[in-house]
């Protein structure tokens, strides 16, 4: 015979009515019963085995002797037991469908120091199980609407040990602004630094707005060797500081630029981790950048503008996430983000000149662009009185994440989506007669005299000819001596460049060279300046023009071979039938009933409180 286990030995004396403390118990008994009796276990120190056996245990198996008041203080002590286990018992089963939501909500955002941007997103089947177990979608959302609070004493913990760059001490639960260096594994298995910068109003229960901040020069080889003082140094920081703003710095470079896909994955990745750990305000989270960083910008308001509320492009260029990064971009997409521009007149890469023409174009498209014309170079050197009308403008911003009006237009069903409507696919058909192309020519009036030289005492010494440039063309040499360019005296490199600053496209110009110990002129007409469309238009678009009314949505559509509309509540009436008209054609109108599963999918994907659909229409249009 097997040996008795402790337990079933309790359980015995319990039938038997021997138990030994049987009004003073010395355990804490956990009972697993289910009709019948399962396996009990001891736990230590619960007082109430006396309650627990007579409400759980057959009554034939309880035969200790009472007084006629003990049965019947005890019989109204198992009622109330009864009602504390059944509240427990619903209490455990609503923290395990938390517990499920919050596990698979973790996966891949359990640190902010080291970041994975190759986390997988949960399976379609483990969001539809997860999201099952809730009792209602109403449940769900507001759980889901109330995590950043839940999850104060989670961020103290996670900035507990990690080094504050502002104090330069391991920060502890404060309400000290805190400025971190943390790490990302990139989509190519590259890790990169990025930095965050909490302020003190983190630790209050308001949400923050947040600032993400893209420098120039992101296709530099390298990152910057001191990422930390880049950030100190930064206006921007100087921005998110003076405003109280949750400050979110990336850093690239070539190969995760602001226009491929390691470097728009990782933007898109950071902000969802911040928004993670952070209590961030959905509808104010700003874009910003100077040169490159502009054009990351300016980039990302016309390609996946839905996180943002506005965005800041100084010293940027329009279109080079299209020119560089082969990306189909559309002016007309400005309309649905704000953006603040700034160019300046003597920007060698991208002066006023070249870029107003550029800026009225989309204004003529529907872009809302605030504009302004400054003096000065490529360089930062208007930060001090520029970016606090930055800041002025930003805090009077508040993305529209329910627009009642859609336009929205892409060459890639990658980038079809604009707040509650997405274009999935592009059909192979004409475009409508309202979809027209928004573009212009631009110029390159860059001088290229396509040679290289070397400073002497005499002048400057040709040491390299550049094949196909006007160099060559007029018959310039390796070893003539520069000594004329147009009419300045050429002595050193400044001399050079103030000739270049003279000289203009397709007008005549002479260099005088000293060659064997004469005197050459070499006249000629400099090259016409070359032309290039502003976007690429590898690809047709397709595009959309919504405008809702109460429940009723008119669309019209240009390709649009399949169509998602997502409806949240607030903005439809659940409870009345939802109309959707595509083309003059009504293709729905009837109610539409929330699906747990797309609240929790989307919330995932996204990690926005404030634009949280309950359910996606999907309509084909492929065979038409």
């Amino acid at each position: 015979m097997n040996e008795q286990s402790p337990q079933d030995k309790l359980i015995k004396s319990i039938d038997s009515g021997s138990a030994p403390g049987m009004t003073e118990p010395d355990y804490v008994l956990c009972l697993c019963l289910e009709r019948g009796r399962r396996e009990l276990s001891i736990v230590a120190n619960l007082s109430c085995l006396n309650v627990f056996a007579p409400l759980f245990l057959p009554a034939d198996s309880v035969s200790v002797t009472l007084p006629g008041r003990e049965v019947h203080r005890r019989r109204n002590l198992r009622r109330l037991w009864l009602v504390i286990f059944l509240l427990a018992a619903a209490g455990v089963r609503a923290d395990d469908w938390q517990t499920r939501v919050d596990l698979l909500l973790q996966r891949g955002f359990n640190s902010l120091a080291e970041v994975d941007a190759r986390d997988d997103r949960p399976a379609l089947a483990e969001v539809e199980d997860a999201a099952a177990k809730a009792p209602d979608w109403r449940a769900l959302r507001d759980f889901i609407i109330g995590r950043p609070l839940r999850r104060r004493k989670l961020l103290n913990q996670q900035l507990t040990g990690l080094k504050n760059h502002l104090a330069d001490t391991k920060t502890e639960t404060s309400n000290d602004e805190v400025l971190l260096l943390n790490h990302i594994m990139g989509a190519d298995g590259v890790r990169r630094p990025w930095g965050l910068y909490l302020p003190p109003q983190v630790t209050s229960f308001r949400p923050l707005p947040m600032l993400v901040a893209l420098h120039g020069g992101v296709s530099r080889q390298s990152i910057y060797e001191n990422p930390v003082e880049v950030i100190k140094e930064s206006p921007w920081f100087a921005l998110a500081r003076a405003h109280g703003w949750v400050l979110l710095f990336p850093f690239g470079h070539q190969g995760a630029t602001w226009w491929d896909n390691t470097g728009m994955a990782g933007i898109k990745h950071l902000i969802r981790t911040v928004k993670h750990h952070v209590n961030i305000d959905d509808n104010r989270v700003f874009l910003g950048g100077f040169s490159d960083g502009a054009s990351g910008s300016f980039l990302h308001a016309m390609l996946t503008p839905d996180d943002f509320a506005a965005i800041v492009a100084l010293n940027g260029h329009m279109g080079v996430g299209s020119l560089d990064g082969k990306l189909p971009l559309y002016a007309p997409n400005l309309a649905m983000t704000p953006v603040y521009a700034v160019t300046t007149d003597n920007d060698e890469y991208y002066p006023t000149r070249q870029m107003a023409p550029v800026i009225a174009m989309a204004s003529r498209a529907g872009a809302d662009i605030f504009y302004r014309q400054l003096q000065g170079g490529h360089d930062f050197a208007y930060h001090a009185s520029e970016m606090p009308l930055v800041g002025q403008y930003l805090r009077r911003r508040q993305r529209n994440s329910l627009p009642d009006k859609i336009f929205w237009e892409t060459g890639d069903a990658a980038f079809g989506a604009c707040r509650w409507l997405q274009i999935a696919e592009i059909g192979p058909w004409s475009a409508a007669d309202w979809h027209v192309d928004h573009n212009c020519i631009l110029t390159d009036e860059t001088i290229n005299w396509g040679f290289a030289g070397i400073r002497g005492k005499e002048g400057i010494t040709i040491s390299r000819i550049d094949r196909g440039g006007y160099a060559e063309a007029v018959g310039l040499r390796c070893g003539d001596v520069l000594r004329r360019a147009g009419g300045c005296e050429i002595s050193d490199s400044f001399s050079l460049k103030a000739a270049k600053e003279t000289a203009r496209c397709g007008e005549p110009f002479e260099f005088v060279v000293s060659r064997s110990g004469k005197r050459v002129r070499l006249p000629g007409i400099l090259p016409q300046p070359e032309g290039w469309f502003l976007f690429r238009r590898d690809v047709p678009s397709a595009a959309i023009r919504a405008e809702k009314k109460g429940n009723e949505v008119v669309i019209t559509g240009s390709r649009v071979a399949k169509l998602v509309l997502a409806v949240t509540p607030g903005h439809f009436d659940l409870a009345r039938p939802v109309r959707v008209i595509f083309n003059g054609r009504v293709i729905h109108d009837e109610p539409v009933k929330p699906d747990p599963a797309v609240i929790l999918s989307e919330y995932a994907a996204n990690r926005d409180r404030k634009a949280l659909p309950v359910a996606r229409l999907v309509f084909n249009f492929a065979d038409r």
